[in-house]
């Protein structure tokens, strides 16, 4: 249980870290509710990620100035498997211990209910307070956020009984709690997956956290009976006593995307620390498809905010390609959608399911995206295979001096037709001119060369890591999707060889003279050149 001066301890670090120059630093906003002070806390989303120890972790906090007591307690900041240090596999099954009880994560809103001694209830999101409007008499909602939606809701819910809803609020303050929803409700704002009726559109309770400063929650079965008490939807869950039995369940390739045939987007797994039986949480998300339904809607509020098509994607780029050829004519025709969709978050999802249906990549009995087609056309493309479509670019790796420009022209003048290149040295733009060159080469090759050599010594990682990169972003704006280009790399030197091949570096330099574009042995000396050729040799990676 947190006292009151733990509480007034809690503030006060809170409100150094919100005036100093401290890396983590903290954030307040003030909100007056009848007459009750509350402050709400919170921190910058990368400080939860920051080896720092926090005064407090909670996501969502919020307290009454007047009590100095926590009125709203969010769970604390819990993580993806293997995405932060304790969330890694074997700090996991060292740390933790069961039961491991797995609830289905629903896609939504988080929100937080929790009530003052008066009986006033307190709704929020993570980051904001609803607040009625005390000068409209009939306590109409003024304002369209999260915090003020969940209030509306709970009090449809309710069937406008003020009593009842008083009642709720006293009954969560006098056992101390915060009751934790999942908003998820289309006729509001949609997110990845459909809640789109009334069994299920609207409040999820999934958990009943103590207002205390360190992270406690009542066990499922305590959620669920305060869920049948006010007529909450509930989240489904189920239990496991022990690791390896729970990873054996998420690493079963019966567990996929969808629970009783509806789509999810992962798990929440509650258990404790092994050390101080402290609650703990950490989540497993499925990577697909929610990530081609985040791709789909961010292409297509870009298309609409700039009408400009979006070319670059690390994944699923030929879906994605056929997504973009069938709704930019739709979004051309339809200015009503495109509002809705950017400005009202509507028809994200309709527009993505008709999209799946044309495309044949429906299941039939339950309307939601089947994987295994949406993986043989990703392998398609991803996987395409080398044959005698499939085009070339060859991407030196060297120093000055080996013989690159004249192991090209070799090539080039045996395969004249077939053979092209593009030339750092004779390329207009000196100086990060890998952009300009990569689209050179890739206009070569559509103008039917099948291999192009990038003349160019890319001896650093930052500049491979650039090459693929314009690859990438550029490839998809001059070839159809589903063109194989292969890009090779060619070392004509590496660490073992470097000290060797750096004098006959020298030697092919000093021998050449005046005879290149931009290194002018003659003019600079044997002191110049040896000065830019280690230069090279010191950077080379």
């Amino acid at each position: 249980m947190t006292d009151i001066q733990d509480v007034k301890t809690l503030v006060t670090e809170l409100e150094a870290l919100s005036s100093g120059n401290s890396k983590i630093k903290s954030f307040k906003q003030d909100y007056t509710i009848n007459s009750h002070s509350i402050v709400r806390w919170k921190f910058n989303e990368y400080n939860y990620y920051s080896k720092t120890k926090l005064p407090i972790s909670s996501r969502g906090l919020f307290i009454d100035n007047d009590e100095s007591k926590i009125c709203i307690r969010g769970y604390d900041k819990f993580f993806n498997i293997d995405e932060v240090f304790n969330t890694k596999m074997a700090n996991l099954k060292e740390n933790t211990k069961g039961p491991y009880n797995v609830t289905i994560k629903e896609n939504g809103c988080i929100l937080f209910a929790s009530g003052l001694k008066d009986g006033t209830l307190l709704v929020s999101s993570k980051n904001n307070l609803y607040v009625p409007d005390i000068a409209d008499e009939n306590k109409k909602i003024i304002s369209k956020d999260h915090a003020k939606e969940g209030y509306t809701q709970i009090l449809k819910l309710f069937k406008n009984d003020t009593e009842r809803l008083k009642n709720f609020a006293l009954e969560l303050y006098n056992q101390n709690l915060t009751a934790v929803f999942e908003l998820c409700d289309d006729s509001f704002e949609e997110h990845v997956i459909a809640y789109d009726s009334q069994e299920n559109a609207g409040l999820y309770l999934h958990g009943l956290n103590k207002n205390s400063i360190q992270f406690e929650t009542l066990p499922m079965k305590n959620v669920y009976d305060f869920a049948d008490k006010y007529d909450f939807k509930k989240v489904d869950s189920f239990e496991y006593e022990t690791f390896d039995k729970l990873f054996e369940f998420l690493n079963s390739e019966e567990t996929d995307n969808t629970y009783k045939g509806k789509e999810i987007e992962g798990y929440v797994i509650r258990c404790f620390q092994k050390d101080t039986s402290n609650d703990f949480f950490f989540k497993f998300k499925f990577e697909e498809p929610y990530l081609l339904y985040r791709q789909l809607r961010e292409v297509t509020t870009e298309y609409i905010k700039t009408r400009e098509r979006v070319y670059f994607f690390k994944k699923n780029k030929k879906i994605t390609n056929m997504y973009l050829d069938y709704v930019i004519p739709i979004l051309e025709n339809d200015p009503k959608l495109c509002e809705d969709y950017n400005v009202h978050r509507k028809g994200t999802i309709k527009l993505r399911t008709d999209f799946f249906r044309q495309a044949g990549l429906l299941n039939e009995n339950t309307n939601t995206l089947n994987l295994k087609l949406l993986a043989e056309l990703y392998d398609t493309v991803e996987k395409l295979p080398i044959d005698k479509n499939t085009k070339y670019i060859i991407v030196p790796v060297s120093i000055l001096g080996l013989g690159k420009t004249t192991f090209t022209s070799c090539l080039m003048n045996l395969y004249p037709k077939s053979i092209s290149t593009v030339s750092s040295d004779l390329c207009q733009q000196r100086k990060n001119n890998i952009p300009t060159l990569m689209n050179s080469a890739l206009k070569l090759l559509h103008d039917g060369y099948k291999v192009v050599i990038f003349d160019r010594n890319n001896h650093l990682p930052v500049h491979r890591d650039l090459i693929l990169k314009e690859f990438a972003e550029q490839k998809e704006k001059i070839f159809p999707h589903d063109t194989n280009i292969q890009l090779i790399a060619l070392p004509f030197v590496d660490l073992q060889s470097l000290t060797q091949k750096r004098q006959k570096a020298l030697e092919n330099i000093l021998k050449r003279g005046d005879n290149h574009p931009t290194i002018k042995a003659d003019n600079f000396g044997v002191k110049g050149v040896t000065g830019i050729l280690n230069r090279f040799v010191r950077e080379f990676k």
